[in-house]
């Protein structure tokens, strides 16, 4: 699952994060992988 979350409507300070379904664990923020654009690290 992924989930993406913002601190308001513009995309400030936001974040997607995943989850496996299939075990019981926390979600974790995603890094690796995503596109220069997406501004991965970071932390407006």
């Amino acid at each position: 699952m992924l989930v993406s979350a913002a601190r308001g409507p513009g995309g400030g300070r936001a974040a997607v994060y995943r989850k496996r379904l299939d075990k019981d664990e926390p979600f974790e923020r995603c890094g690796a992988g995503l596109p220069e654009w997406a501004g991965r690290g970071s932390r407006r």
